[in-house]
């Protein structure tokens, strides 16, 4: 057994710390439709699997929707499905994991309003097909928890005003009354909060073009606080829930330089999420989502990046960039941002970099954690020491153990990888060095040391014995030679378990815990520290 092992062992703590690096990358192939996408949306099923929509150019404009499955983008049904061009594509699926597509149909003298679901083979009108009373555009779909589908969109057959309505199984009815804002409603968003409760938000022309959010009381339409709230023009107004149902608003604003506001409503009055008009430069296409946290993140074509596709987050006090700013590879338009039940966020955007075709990305966080968490071996005695600042292992084990054939079970960071694996044997005579390496290529060395203790007695020159060490929990202080008198027992972070002022010769004691610990010992000739491990 090794002598004046002193407290500075105490410093052996096992401190993991593990960060993330992130980058967005692109899913499945850039520009993977087979023509020019117009009006791209993005969501996931049920499953979560992402899905988008889109106006075709090489099928005439038709609606085409697509899933990522096996590695690639490959169409749901027929592409360009639609009897004629489609425009302001939306997505949603019931409980059934069925797709609902809206959008409006292009008529030879009306655009009309119609929603499809792919029945395994084909896409069928849900209801009758062109069922505005006018000309329609900004469409938005979503679903109930009775699994009853809400379409909202402008209706030019009542004023170019705001109309929800919702499909009974046979008809499509209106929610409260067909038109129900006070003037032209632009850039309609429209989702029910977790309390079932549903709300629009729009460019309001009945109040100087601001923005505007109305939510269903139950029998009509009310306005959320101020209506024209915003402080000037609000275009692309995009809606988004905290998980209190708090409805959150992010537009582009006139009042402050065409760039990018979000706003929350706090039960009384609307207020701006950080700082007012946020991005660098003009912002387009604006899309909102809120993670579970309730943090809230937006995209937008960035005019201060070459206009390409920018995606932010709200982070305690400031807007900050995800990853890095301007992600797409040239100009972007048509930025719709989608984030699944395990917060991951997914951006498609019409790519003017590859022939204005349909682009998805996604953001990965990557792991630089490379650490050793827990290392074992049959043999060893006590708990393993582990150092994550030196990057550096202890283990002890009895006399006569071969050191030269022991077997380790090692723990490391999730997502990384060791050399040599865990459950190699290997030698332990000299140290020995591991490489873990980190889930995004970070190396880390850690050295692995085996001590070989002798024997069962901890014997010393100082007059007393520890017996046995190591010990199962129960051992004796000899002390024939010596008068002890003062006896502390320290676990190792510090902390003292066991004091005694007064101890009889040949003390007996019980330590429950397995580990590390110290035994400082007074005596009439000086103060003396001993190891001892319980396994």
């Amino acid at each position: 057994m090794k002598q004046n092992y002193f407290l500075l062992s105490f410093l052996f703590m096992i401190c993991v710390s593990t960060n993330i690096k992130a980058q967005w990358q692109t899913v499945g192939n850039a520009g993977f439709s087979d023509g020019s996408a117009f009006y791209t949306f993005i969501t996931f099923d049920n499953n979560g699997s992402p899905y988008c929509a889109y106006s075709d150019g090489n099928d005439g404009y038709r609606a085409t929707v697509m899933k990522f499955e096996n590695e690639n983008w490959e169409a749901v049904g027929e592409s360009g499905f639609t009897d004629m061009m489609a425009e302001y594509t939306s997505l949603a699926f019931d409980d059934s994991n069925v797709p609902y597509i809206v959008y409006r149909e292009e008529g030879i003298s009306e655009s009309l309003i119609s929603v499809k679901k792919f029945n395994g083979t084909d896409w069928e009108y849900v209801g009758s097909p062109a069922f505005s009373v006018g000309s329609a555009s900004y469409t938005s779909i979503a679903f109930d928890n009775s699994n009853t589908p809400y379409v909202a969109f402008t209706d030019c057959g009542v004023g170019c005003k705001a109309r929800v309505m919702k499909y009974t199984g046979t008809n499509w009815e209106d929610v409260g009354l067909a038109g129900f804002s006070e003037g032209i409603a632009t850039y309609l968003s429209f989702a029910f909060n977790n309390l079932e409760v549903p709300y629009t938000s729009y460019l309001d022309e009945g109040n100087d073009y601001k923005a505007t959010v109305m939510k269903f009381n139950g029998s009509q339409w009310e306005n959320v606080g101020t209506p024209g709230f915003s402080s000037g023009y609000a275009y692309y107004t995009s809606l988004a829930f905290n998980s209190e149902g708090s409805p959150y608003v992010a537009f582009c604003d006139y009042g402050n330089n065409e760039k990018a506001t979000v706003m929350k409503f706090n039960d009384l009055d609307w207020e701006t999420v950080g700082n007012a008009g946020f991005s660098g430069g003009s912002a387009e296409y604006v899309s909102l989502v809120m993670d579970n946290l309730d943090i809230p993140y937006v995209a937008f074509q960035d005019e201060s990046n070459g206009d390409k596709v920018s995606v932010m987050k709200f982070a305690e006090t400031d807007w900050e960039y995800v990853g890095t700013a301007g992600i797409s590879e040239g100009y972007s338009s048509f930025s719709d941002l989608a984030i699944n039940d395990l917060d991951k966020l997914y951006v498609i955007y019409r790519d003017g970099e590859n022939d204005n075709k349909a682009t998805v990305m996604e953001f990965i966080t990557s792991s630089n954690a490379n650490d050793i968490t827990s290392f074992q071996i049959p043999e060893q005695i006590g708990e393993t020491i582990i150092d994550a600042q030196l990057h550096t292992i202890l283990v002890e084990v009895t006399n006569g153990t071969n050191v030269t054939a022991l077997t380790p079970d090692i723990i490391i960071s999730e997502n990384a990888t060791i050399n040599p694996e865990s459950g190699t044997t290997q030698d332990f005579t000299q140290p020995f060095v591991y490489t873990v390496t980190a889930e995004n290529g970070d190396e880390q060395e850690w050295t692995v040391t085996v001590d070989i203790l002798s024997g069962i007695f901890s014997k010393n020159s100082n007059g007393f014995n520890i017996y046995p060490n190591p010990s199962n929990g129960r051992f004796t202080i000899m002390n024939n030679e010596l008068k002890i008198t003062n006896i502390e027992i320290i676990d190792i972070t510090g902390k003292v378990i066991h004091k005694l002022e007064s101890v009889i010769p040949n003390s007996q004691f019980v330590i429950n815990e397995k580990g590390v610990y110290f035994i400082n010992i007074k005596t009439e000739n000086g103060f003396y520290s001993e190891k001892l491990i319980i396994y």
